[in-house]
C-alpha cells in the first residue's frame, strides 16, 4: 500500500476499461463486451516469474464446480468514467511494464476512482457484478460493503479521499493491494492519480511510480501459497519497513530504469522533473529529520506495524534499507534469491541468507551507513541514466 506524504500526498472511479494483457474474461468475451467503456488489449504476453502454467480461463455459466472462478492471467484497468481515457491508458500500459520485468502469476485488476460520486457508484456496481459473475461475492453484500459511506477502506472510500482532496486544495490520495490471494488473483484500487490528471502541478511519472510500487505487492503476495493461513501469510509477508520499503525503492528504480529505456507512455510533465536520484535524496533527507526529531531513536527492525505512529519510516527508510540491501548482496538480489524461498524458508531465515548476515548484523550495518556522509549513502545507488 502506498498513502502519498510528500509533494504529492494522492483518488476515485466510472465506466472506462483498459484491458492489457492476452486472455479474455471468465466468460469468454473481450473486456470491450461488457459495454462499461472502451477497451485496449495489449499484445504481449503473460512472463509467469517461474515458468508455472497460466490457468485457463472459465465460464460461470458452463462451470458446474463450487468456489470461485478462476479467469485467464492478465491485467485489466479499471477506470472511473470521470477520468480522460488516458489515465487508464498509461496506467495498463506501465503494469505491462512491470509484468515483463517481474512476472505476474495470478489475474490483476487495478480500479482507478476519480472524484465524481456517481461515476464512483457505477464503477463500484460494476466491481461487485464481476465479483458476484465469478462467485466470488454475492452482489449485493459486495455493494451494500463498497458503496457504503459510513465504512471505512471501502472502494467508495477512494472517491471520497480524492474529492476531499481536491475540494482543500491538498494533493492527497491512496492506492492499494486490497486482495484477493484467496481468489487466486491481484486487486487494487486507487484515489484520483493527480499527476496523470493535471492537478496540482504533479509529475505524471510519480503516479507510474506509484503503479510499480503497487505491483510489487503482487510480486511479494503471488510468491506465496492462496491457500496459506493470514498468519503465515503476514510473516511471510514480512515487516512493514520490508514490505513497504521494497515497495517503494523497487517501484523507484523499476519507473526510472523502465522511464531511461524509453517502455513508459508520455505523461503529464507537472512543475519539477521527477527523477530516481532526487527522489531518493529527498527520502534520505526525511530520514535524517526524523530520527533527530519526532522519531528520535527509532531503529529499523523496529518498524514492524502500520499503526505505529512512526510507519511511514518503513517506507523512506525501508526504501533505503533495500538500496543498501542490494549494494552488498546484488541488484536484483530480491526477485532472484530471496522472493522464491521465502515460502519454504520464511522471512528471517531467507533476509538473512539472502544479506549473508543476521537481522542484528544487518540492522548494525544499516544504521552505520545511514549514519554516514550523504555522498557515501548516495553512491550505493544504482546508476538510471539520470531519469
Amino acid at each position: 500500500m502506498k498513502r502519498h506524504h510528500q509533494r504529492a500526498l494522492w483518488s476515485v472511479v466510472g465506466a472506462a476499461l483498459i484491458a492489457v494483457g492476452c486472455g479474455a474474461d471468465a466468460g469468454g468475451e473481450s473486456p470491450a463486451a461488457s459495454g462499461m467503456g472502451t477497451a485496449a488489449v495489449s499484445e504481449s504476453t503473460v512472463a509467469p516469474a517461474d515458468g508455472d502454467a497460466s490457468p485457463a480461463p472459465a465460464d460461470p455459466e458452463s462451470d458446474t464446480g463450487s468456489g470461485p472462478v478462476v479467469h485467464d492471467v492478465g491485467i485489466t484497468v479499471f477506470a472511473a468514467s470521470d477520468l480522460d481515457p488516458t489515465v487508464a491508458e498509461a496506467i495498463g500500459a506501465t503494469l505491462d511494464v512491470a509484468r515483463e520485468a517481474w512476472g505476474l502469476r495470478w489475474p490483476l485488476e487495478y480500479w482507478v476512482f476519480g472524484i465524481d460520486p456517481d461515476a464512483a457508484v457505477t464503477l463500484i456496481e460494476e466491481f461487485c457484478t464481476l465479483r458476484d459473475s465469478y462467485r466470488q461475492w454475492d452482489m449485493d453484500q459486495c455493494f451494500a460493503r463498497e458503496a457504503n459511506d459510513q465504512e471505512p477502506h471501502t472502494l467508495l472510500s477512494y472517491q471520497q479521499l480524492g474529492a476531499e482532496a481536491l475540494a482543500m486544495g491538498q494533493p492527497m490520495g491512496s492506492a492499494g493491494l486490497n486482495g484477493s490471494p484467496e481468489w487466486t488473483m491481484h486487486r487494487f484500487a486507487s484515489s484520483a492519480p493527480w499527476g496523470l490528471m493535471e492537478e496540482f502541478g504533479l509529475p505524471g511519472d510519480e503516479d507510474l511510480k506509484t503503479v510499480f510500487h503497487e505491483f510489487w505487492h503482487a510480486v511479494q503476495s503471488q510468491h506465496l501459497d492462496a491457500d496459506l493461513p493470514r498468519d503465515t501469510r503476514d510473516e511471510r509477508m514480512g515487516p512493514v519497513w520490508f514490505v513497504e520499503g521494497s515497495a517503494e525503492y523497487m517501484g523507484q528504480y523499476q519507473r526510472a530504469r523502465a522511464r531511461a529505456d524509453g517502455l513508459l507512455p508520455d505523461v503529464p510533465d507537472g512543475d519539477y522533473p521527477y527523477r530516481f536520484v532526487e527522489q531518493m535524496r529527498w527520502k534520505l533527507d526525511l530520514v535524517d529529520q526524523e530520527l533527530a526529531g519526532g522519531c528520535a531513536g527509532r531503529r529499523l527492525m523496529t518498524l514492524v506495524r502500520y499503526d505505529d505512529p512512526c510507519s511511514f519510516l518503513g517506507y523512506e527508510m525501508g526504501a533505503w534499507a533495500i538500496a543498501y540491501l542490494e549494494s552488498i548482496a546484488g541488484q536484483g538480489v530480491l526477485l532472484t534469491e530471496f522472493h522464491p524461498n521465502v515460502q519454504e524458508l520464511g522471512w528471517q531465515k531467507t533476509f538473512e541468507r539472502t544479506a549473508g548476515m543476521t537481522l542484528e548484523e544487518f540492522e548494525d550495518a544499516f544504521h552505520d551507513f545511514i549514519a554516514g556522509p550523504t555522498d557515501a549513502r548516495m553512491a550505493v545507488l544504482p546508476d538510471v541514466g539520470g531519469a
